[in-house]
Order: structure tokens, then sequence, then C-alpha cells
């Protein structure tokens, strides 16, 4: 998994342009039966010096929204919950943590989805251009 990867793209008249995508999540404190979880819905932001918001943020993340699916999704959760783990080391022991995260939470449900009746007949389509302001579509890395 790719915590941070730096893009670029050369404009026609010979500009270079360069963003970073940075793996990130948004997060929730959720109380169920007086216990607390942390909720993980993953997602991106990009920034072209590591810090400061890029100008297509919005563009770039309804693309790449676009293209994934429920395999990168669960990765990325499974990612941010290893991450956030508590583990012990011998510089930082758990008990100096003010906060302290185990394993994701499981449940079982009675009913589901059927994935393949609910995906048939779907096709993977690219983002048409015209969805994009200008040359958007330029500068977007190939996904």
């Amino acid at each position: 998994m790719t915590v941070v990867a730096k893009y670029g793209k050369k404009s026609r008249d010979g500009r270079q342009f360069t963003w970073l995508r940075h793996l990130a999540f948004r997060r929730q404190f959720r109380l169920f039966e007086s216990q607390w979880y942390l909720e993980i819905t993953p997602t991106y932001v990009f920034t072209w010096d590591g810090i400061h918001l890029d100008r297509f943020h919005e563009q770039r993340l309804k693309k790449i929204k676009l293209i994934e699916k429920n395999r990168a999704v669960l990765a990325a959760i499974v990612f941010w919950s290893d991450y956030l783990k508590t583990k012990e080391d011998l510089l930082y022991s758990s008990m100096m943590r003010k906060l302290k995260f185990g394993d994701l939470m499981e449940t079982s449900l009675e009913v589901g989805i059927d994935d393949s009746s609910w995906s048939a007949g779907e096709e993977d389509v690219a983002p048409d251009a015209g969805d994009f302001p200008g040359d958007l579509m330029d500068l977007l890395p190939e996904l």
C-alpha cells in the first residue's frame, strides 16, 4: 500500500506540474454498548507540497473514487487498522498512550447483498472529460 505518491505532468507550454497523493481517513468515534469505537472511512488528500491542498484536490479525489472498487477500500481499512493498533516496543509502551486501538470490530448479519447480483450489468466506466474543468484531464495521473 502506497501512503504517499508523487505525480507530475508537463503542460503543452512546457511547464511542469507536480502533486502528492496521501492516503488518509476520515474518523468518527462511535459508542456501542458502552464501548467506544473508531470509525475509519478511507480517503485521499492531494497536496502540492505535502502540506497545502492542491487546487485540484476535489477533482482528483472524485476521479480516484470513481475508479476504486471495494477491494481497494478494504485494503485501506486494514492498513489503517494495523497502523493504529497498539503495539508494544522498547521505546514507547502502550501504557504511555492516551488512546489504544485493538482489532477491527467484527459482526455477523442474518442478511446481506449478493455481490454477483449487485454488480451484474455494471461496466467500468471512465470519467467523461466533460466532468472536469478546463485542461484538468491533462493534469490528472494515469490511475
